[in-house]
């Protein structure tokens, strides 16, 4: 009965926190990447308990992402030195992590975030709808690294143990790191996909409460 009582509590006291952060004129402190805030994450202080290992599962695939992104950048760097022609590729790296790394967060990591503290259905849709179209095509198309549409800015399977990769060996590793690094990354995005799922199921939300929460806040919107 005592655990009982304080778990009540604890969840009165969460919902109390964020009416107060909801409310109008609240502000919230930008905390998150410590070295320049520019966005509030605690999933500690504002996630209820039962979601904070998916979240943080969620959170971890972002930072594999982020990892995923800065390694492919310093193979198509490597690329670039050793043949000064691949500079679309070199461009095309670049672009994915200045664009990958606010894109992934807004797209689907904020998604999951906000969904799991207001308990939202149309946010949970949301997520799955740019994790698995967004995300883990881009991941698992960079894991393989296909010979078209630009391959060489992705350090992938194929390129590494391509034959120009095979000219040189040091950019033909650094490659096959890429991939390793991609793949890890696609496989953990596999497992977090699988956890999430099986949360906004054990909540008992279906697809019909995704389309009634979409429907709400189209209506909360036009008012």
């Amino acid at each position: 009965r005592r655990e009982a009582d304080l778990a009540r509590r604890e969840a009165e006291l969460r919902r109390l926190e964020a009416e107060l952060r909801a409310a109008p004129g609240a502000r919230q402190v930008k905390n998150w990447p410590r070295f320049c805030s520019c966005v509030h994450h605690d999933i500690a202080g504002e996630v209820p308990a039962a979601m904070q290992a998916t979240v943080r599962a969620g959170y971890l695939a972002y930072l594999g992402l982020v990892l995923c992104l800065l390694f492919n950048f310093v193979a198509v760097a490597a690329l670039l030195i050793s043949d000064g022609s691949k500079i679309g590729a070199f461009l095309w790296g670049a672009l994915y992590l200045v664009g990958g790394v606010p894109g992934a967060w807004y797209l689907w990591y904020g998604r999951l975030y906000h969904a799991a503290i207001k308990d939202s259905a149309f946010g949970y849709g949301t997520f799955f709808l740019f994790f698995c179209t967004a995300h883990m095509v881009f991941v698992g198309w960079s894991a393989i690294g296909p010979p078209i549409l630009n391959a060489e800015s992705h350090a992938g399977f194929w390129i590494a143990l391509s034959k120009e990769m095979g000219a040189n060996t040091a950019v033909g590793i650094i490659y096959l790191i890429g991939a390793s690094l991609w793949a890890l990354e696609f496989l953990w995005s596999f497992w977090t996909l699988k956890g999430v799922y099986g949360a906004f199921r054990g909540k008992g939300m279906t697809a019909a409460d995704v389309k009634r929460d979409a429907a709400r806040g189209a209506a909360s919107a036009a008012v």
